[in-house]
């Protein structure tokens, strides 16, 4: 008996359809049999075996697995049989037999009539001799179906180019020996030629059968965009065949067409031959590259056809190259026109002659031209001279070059560039050149450089013409204007002639003197003219240097104006305008207090010192001023030199004014002012020293002065600290001046009342001088006897016995004596020339000491041998 583990296929049921009824009813009279006869055969065991079958196809040899059940079992008989074409259930083929069943479980099938329908069947014995189905009529098997033949396909459509992004469908064909099951419709890309495919994608898979069918796989889009896509197209049967796996057809989609270029990075102009590099690349797969040319021998002509020059065939994505081209349609203008072309078939699309990427000139003769000018020598601004030139293909620019010198006595300069003049780019250019003076006056000599597009260069010989260039005005120079009025006034800083129309001067004669001058074309002879908006001249100059008079016409008012021309022979007119200004207004003036170095307008406010300062400034809009004077309380007039200035004592007012350049003064002005009053100063000239002493009932002498720079001297005052008011004098003596010390001071007062300050001097009146006079002496002479007692024993220790030399004798000083003068008894040493106190003269010793004199000056007694008086410095006569 065989077993399946698998659901059956339709076909094993339609093969074993009518089977099946009758296998029913067979099992169902077998059960009855089986009821009825179980008494009498319960002594005897039941024994079975099965098949296991997994499932309905196979493609190769199999191993099938066996199970048996039971008690005394001998063997197991394994059967098939074979039908090509269906099941064929008759004819029985035993394939083996097992006798150990308890060790095998398995046997191996190989399918050995071919591929075709197989029933199994297993028949199970005892020992008894017994078999579990009887015979070969009770076999029934399990189907099986053995197919080892793989399917095939194909594909009516052919591999290609697609030059669009439009879907596709694929046809297919498949046929199987057995039974077809499926087809499927794989693809792969590759953006390129050189690229390696991508893995297969399943794009459709659709399920058939038969032993042959046909169809179409739809609707195929280019996802991946431009490349190739490769198809393959596999059926498989039932029993798992598949045809092996190729490619059926292959699609490239490529609509871009390929791209070449020129990499030529030389000169557009060219000698002769030239190799001229090329790039080229596709998107997927190269073909070829056409290279073509047109030609056109200058520029004034147009390009001929497209001329075929070479052909190269390529391969992969990209490529490059040069080739070699030699011009030998002769000199002119050569445009190329490179055509790719891919495996797709695209190519470049159509190019007009002339507009190729790549342009190349080929020209190695030199252009030429000539110029022309036919105007007059001297001028003053730009000129043009005309120029002609012509080259085999064009004229690319005409040059303008001068060369300059400054006059006839001179050497010219190296030639200079002025302009280059664009052309048209034919063959013959006409055209004008401007020339101006662009280094100044002199003469000019030209020539012209003529270029073609290739570089190649004409110059021209020089000019067989020169221009003269005047480019200076004519200048006008004033040597003298001799004015016979104060009333006019000629400023040549600024070259202007001021008078007044409030004065008279029209009677007054005006005589202006000058020359004029050009140093390049020279003045035009009697070219000089005189104009004026307020006077007739008397005369014209006829040459350079020229002098003429002229008045001012009666009623002359208002600004007027004298102009002067002269003309060279270049045409330059040269001018000099000399303004003639109407002033009538006078100048204003305004005087400022200097305080601390500045300037303080705000003079009234001020009370003043002696060291105050003030400065005058003037100002005259027109003529400007000429003087400024100042006066004070209507004194003389003074001329304000700039410098500030004081004020005298006792001054009450400043007047001031100032006068223009044509006569115009102005009304003066006036400034009050107040002087702050000085202090007087007080000098004490006796006592000499700032302090003495005196003894008591000693006469003292005074004498002192005062100084007011502002007024004069009324009083004097003597005061003593202790005796009160001593004198009102300037000078005076005493001997009343009682005991003690005195600090007496001197004062004076001025005009306004004002005392001065205090000048004082220390006296010290004693009591009776002798006791100090006596306590000095014993002083000295105990110093004296001191000293002696040491040097006599310091020399009676070194030198005893010794003789004094006489030159020691001789430098002993003798002690100094102390004496009074004999005018006035004051103490004074012996070597004194003259007294401290009196001022007596010590060395006049046939002076009688008490003969004294009265001093004229102060009433003061001096001794008759004093030359000054000590009071109050006079000289004694």
């Amino acid at each position: 008996m065989v077993t399946n583990q698998h659901q059956r296929s339709d076909e094993l049921r339609k093969s074993a359809a009518d089977l099946s009824l009758i296998h029913y009813l067979s099992a169902f009279a077998l059960f009855v049999v089986l009821i009825v006869t179980s008494n009498a055969e319960a002594d005897e065991d039941s024994f079975s075996s099965t098949i296991e079958i997994e499932s309905l196809w196979y493609s190769n040899e199999q191993v099938f697995e066996w199970n048996v059940t039971g008690n005394n079992l001998s063997k197991l008989d394994i059967w098939y049989t074979y039908g090509s074409d269906s099941v064929d259930n008759t004819t029985w083929i035993l394939l083996d037999t097992f006798e150990d069943l308890q060790n095998e479980t398995d046997f191996t099938f190989n399918f050995s009539e071919g591929a075709g329908y197989y029933l199994l069947e297993s028949n199970l014995f005892n020992v008894s001799g017994n078999s579990e189905l009887g015979g070969e009529v009770n076999f029934t098997g399990e189907l099986i179906k053995f197919d080892d033949i793989s399917p095939a396909s194909t594909t009516t459509l052919d591999s290609g180019f697609q030059p669009t992004n439009s879907s596709i469908d694929i046809p297919w064909s498949a046929t199987d020996n057995f039974l077809l099951k499926s087809v499927q419709l794989e693809y792969r890309f590759s953006p390129d030629s050189q690229s390696a495919p991508e893995n297969w994608i399943n794009y459709q898979t659709k399920s058939v059968d038969g032993v042959t069918d046909s169809g179409q796989f739809s609707g195929f889009s280019f996802v991946n965009g431009e490349g190739r896509y490769d198809f393959r197209i596999t059926a498989r049967d039932h029993a798992g065949n598949e045809e092996s796996a190729n490619i059926d057809v292959f699609i490239v989609f490529d609509g871009t067409a390929a791209q070449g270029n020129y990499t030529y990075d030389g000169e557009f102009w060219v000698t002769g031959s030239t190799e001229i590099p090329w790039q080229i690349n596709d998107n997927y797969e190269l073909y070829s590259m056409d290279i073509r040319y047109c030609y056109k021998p200058d520029n004034s002509s147009g390009f001929g056809p497209w001329e075929s020059f070479t052909t190269i065939s390529l391969n992969g994505i990209s490529d490059e190259g040069t080739f070699d081209f030699n011009f030998n349609d002769g000199q002119g203008i050569y445009n190329f026109w490179l055509i790719a072309n891919d495996e797709a078939g695209n190519s470049n699309p159509d190019t007009p002659v002339g507009q190729g990427r790549l342009s190349l000139g080929y020209d190695t003769e030199a252009p030429s031209g000539v110029m022309d000018y036919n105007g007059d020598f001297w001028h003053s601004s730009e000129v043009t001279i005309q120029h002609s030139s012509q080259d085999n293909v064009d004229v690319s620019e005409v040059m303008l070059y001068y060369r300059f010198k400054d006059d006839n006595f001179s050497a010219y300069s190296n030639y200079i560039f002025i302009e280059s003049y664009a052309t048209s780019g034919g063959t013959v250019s006409n055209g004008i050149m401007k020339a101006d003076a662009l280094s100044g006056s002199g003469f000019y000599q030209f020539r012209i450089e003529v270029v073609d597009s290739a570089g190649n260069s004409w110059v021209s010989p020089s000019s067989s013409f020169i221009i003269g260039f005047d480019m200076e005005t004519p200048e006008i120079f004033l040597l003298n204007v001799d004015i016979e009025s104060s009333y006019i006034f000629y400023n040549d800083e600024v070259n202007v002639l001021y008078y007044s129309s409030s004065n008279a001067v029209t009677d007054k004669e005006i005589e202006i003197t000058g020359y004029c001058h050009d140093p390049t074309s020279s003045i035009v002879e009697g070219s000089t003219i005189f104009e004026s908006t307020f006077a007739i001249f008397t005369d014209d100059s006829e040459g350079s240097t020229w002098s003429t008079t002229f008045t001012f016409a009666p009623f002359t008012s208002g600004n007027q104006t004298i102009t002067i021309s002269a003309l060279d022979y270049a045409g330059n007119l040269g001018t000099m305008t000399i303004s003639v200004v109407d002033d009538i207004d006078p100048p204003e003036t305004s005087i400022a207090l200097i305080w601390d170095g500045e300037v303080v307008d705000e003079t009234e406010d001020y009370t003043i010192s002696r060291e105050t300062m003030y400065s005058l400034s003037s100002y005259d809009a027109i003529s400007g001023e000429k003087i400024i004077e100042y006066r004070f309380d209507e004194g003389d007039w003074l001329t304000y030199e700039g410098e500030p200035f004081t004020v005298p004592p006792k001054t009450d007012r400043i007047d001031y004014r100032a006068t223009d350049y044509v006569g115009n003064q102005e009304n003066f002005s006036s400034l009050a002012v107040e002087l702050i009053n000085a202090a007087p100063t007080a000098t004490i000239h006796s006592p000499s020293s700032s302090s003495l002493t005196i003894e008591k009932d000693e006469r003292i002498y005074f004498n002192g002065s005062g100084v007011d720079i502002d007024g004069d001297i009324l009083e004097y005052k003597w005061v003593s600290d202790k005796d009160g008011v001593l004198s009102n004098k300037s000078n005076f003596n005493t001997t009343d001046l009682s005991a003690g010390t005195h600090k007496i001071t001197f004062s004076v007062k001025d005009d306004e009342g004002v005392w001065s300050i205090e000048d004082s001097v220390t006296v010290e009146v004693s009591e009776d001088r002798t006791i100090i006079y006596l306590s000095i002496a014993l002083i000295i002479a105990g110093a004296v006897v001191c000293y002696n007692i040491y040097i006599n024993r310091f020399s009676a220790n070194n030198e005893v016995g010794k003789e004094p030399d006489e030159s020691d004798l001789k430098n002993e000083s003798p002690e100094e004596e102390i004496s009074s003068c004999p005018n006035c008894d004051f103490g004074i040493k012996s070597s004194a020339k003259f007294c401290n106190n009196c001022g007596y003269d010590l060395k006049d010793k046939t002076a009688s000491p008490k003969e004294l004199i009265e001093c004229i000056s102060c009433g003061e007694y001096i001794s008759l041998n004093k030359s000054f008086c000590k009071h109050c410095g006079k000289k004694a006569d």
